[in-house]
């Protein structure tokens, strides 16, 4: 099939487009349906506001505010590096716009320059049709964003009809082993298999070095194996092997640490007493990093022991998630819990916290963002709830502790202040008092964390979401502790 890119007349054969499930089909902004996910798709920010405007999004730029950069996070059907891109929508209003995706890793840097932009475009009052592809073949994206810029003051952008679009054959099947590879310094990658049919399909590595610089290698599947092997031994850090066949993309996340730190890891795993299928339920420190975060170190570690089912979702606190267990109605990347329980598991985690216990300027600080009433009353409904469903045991996490230094620069700068001490505190005892009294299981992070030297090193500059070493450490904690 071929298909014109009207505004750059770019031609290209496909083999035909699919529709993410985040798609706005129709431009039906005002209520969520099959594809898409109403107004609240798009997060504005401090410097614009979204409404509705028949059925149409408007975004627009607050007053005295001279540009603003919405996103909205893409969820699709395969993992989109590695492919392309089709957004098509119709547009029309005033002032100055710009669209793109950030190619940032893991969401750090998307309100900075970095990604793929196309050229700038002046709104009108006639509605005018855009269509856009974005070539994401030698960038490894993770977590996509797709982003519109107001560009100047005044800019009132009306969009419909919004899709956006990825091509790839549905008769391609990838699959490789789970989890995060470890790899001691200074040694050669150990040959990477991936399984692939058809049995004689051709593709592409895509090899990215500590997610600065990538290179791309021939993939051959013989028998129905492709196998990568990097001519050098990786740099220390963290990097990503894509094998991407017919559109269809597959990664596999590789940490490059010392000898003695994978050692101390894999002794930790060898006496840990995970097994099976493992649901984990929790909040962006569970759901952020994916590929390379602790329950994928752990999932590389156990291999074919255990299997993770990671249905966290990032802004999750304890009331939402009893929301999300419990409520008809559609809510928020719901389409990840469409059949939580479809299948048999042996252990479930509950790992939420930071959200329960942020505080705000408008509260003066004085509380966290979920009374521990609530704490209380939403655990029974959320242990409930899934003991509906599963015998399996139930753990659940401590709130963890973060780099006060960072929080109480964010408190000045965004208003927000993430892990006070006293409201952590209060909500670990609450959620422990449960677990004696359910008969749950209690894992203390807060304790090893909160001994940390250098305990920023274990988060990212924003204080509040897990760094490379920081997950490496909850890692080895959840390997040692949890029975």
């Amino acid at each position: 099939m071929k298909l014109l890119l009207s505004l750059f007349a770019v031609t290209f054969l496909c083999g035909g487009w699919e529709i993410f499930q985040n798609q706005f089909l129709g431009g039906d902004f005002e209520t969520r349906n099959e594809t898409g996910y109403g107004l609240g798709a798009f997060t504005v920010g401090a410097s614009a506001q979204a409404s509705l405007q028949d059925g149409a999004l408007c975004l627009k730029l607050k007053p005295g505010k001279s540009s603003a950069q919405p996103f909205t996070i893409l969820r699709c059907k395969q993992f989109p590096g590695g492919t392309h891109y089709l957004v098509k929508a119709k547009i029309r209003g005033k002032g100055k716009v710009s669209f793109g995706f950030a190619c940032q890793f893991d969401l750090e840097g998307c309100g900075k320059k970095e990604g793929i932009w196309k050229q700038s475009i002046m709104l009108s009052q006639d509605w005018n049709h855009i269509s856009y592809d974005f070539d994401f073949s030698t960038i490894p994206l993770d977590r996509p964003l797709f982003l519109v810029r107001l560009l100047t003051e005044g800019t009132e952008l009306l969009i419909d009809d919004l899709e956006i679009l990825a091509k790839w054959d549905d008769a391609i099947k990838i699959s490789t082993s789970p989890g995060t590879l470890l790899v001691p310094q200074g040694e050669t990658l150990p040959e990477q298999t991936y399984n692939v049919y058809p049995l004689n399909a051709k593709g592409q590595f895509l090899w990215s070095d500590t997610f600065r610089e990538s290179r791309v290698f021939p993939a051959e599947t013989i028998a129905g194996n492709a196998c990568f092997n990097l001519p050098e031994p990786p740099t220390s850090g963290l990097h990503r092997l894509i094998l991407t066949v017919g559109g269809f993309s597959l990664p596999k996340d590789v940490l490059v640490l010392s000898k003695n730190e994978i050692s101390d890891l894999k002794n930790a795993a060898a006496k840990s007493s995970l097994k099976d299928n493992v649901l984990v339920l929790g909040d962006s420190l569970s759901d952020f990093s994916r590929g390379h975060n602790w329950i994928d170190i752990i999932q590389g570690l156990l291999g074919e022991k255990v299997r993770f089912f990671n249905l966290a979702c990032g802004g999750d606190h304890c009331s939402k998630l009893a929301q999300r267990l419990t409520s008809k109605r559609a809510y928020y990347r719901d389409e990840m819990y469409e059949d939580i329980w479809s299948r048999k598991y042996d252990n479930v985690i509950i790992f939420v916290g930071q959200n329960d216990t942020v505080s705000f300027e408008k509260d003066k600080y004085a509380k966290p963002q979920v009374a521990i009433g609530n704490v209380k009353s939403s655990f029974r409904t959320i242990i409930d709830e899934i003991s509906k469903h599963t015998n399996a045991p139930i753990t659940i996490f401590s709130g963890i502790s973060t780099p006060q230094e960072i929080n109480d620069k964010n408190k000045a700068t965004f208003h927000y202040r993430f892990g006070i001490p006293a409201f952590v505190e209060d909500y670990n005892r609450t959620v422990k008092q449960i677990c004696t009294e359910r008969g749950l299981s209690y894992l203390d992070i807060y304790t090893p964390f909160s001994a940390l030297e250098n305990k920023a090193s274990y988060f990212r500059a924003d204080g509040v979401h897990l760094s490379t070493a920081g997950h490496l450490h909850l890692s080895k904690i959840v390997l040692e502790q949890m029975k």
